[in-house]
């Protein structure tokens, strides 16, 4: 789904390759590393979030230095974190506290 919508735009692959090297980006971000025009990359933002890629965590009220995050990319992380199992140095800490 999202490659037919981005079919032949280089800087939307370019964009979506560098969210999964940095998830949590401004505006400002993405227009230095794909090295365009605010505009474009503010415009790229948009699509994103379009597309549900991309969720704005700044709140919705603000124009400047608004943040976003790639939220199911990182959703991924915190499932594996959750289904790690306790280490052994956190389960000895609470062996020696219930003692």
């Amino acid at each position: 789904m999202i490659e037919q919508e981005m079919r032949g735009h280089t800087d939307s692959i370019k964009a979506l390759d560098y969210l999964f090297e940095s998830p949590l980006l401004t505006v400002r971000l993405l227009e230095q590393h794909l090295q365009c025009s605010y505009v474009k990359a503010n415009n790229l933002v948009a699509e994103f979030q379009r597309l549900g890629i991309l969720e704005e965590t700044s709140g919705g009220d603000r124009k400047r230095n608004r943040r976003f995050r790639y939220k199911r990319y990182l959703k991924i992380f915190d499932a594996m974190e959750s289904a790690t199992p306790e280490s052994e140095e956190s389960r000895a800490v609470e062996t020696t506290v219930a003692e």
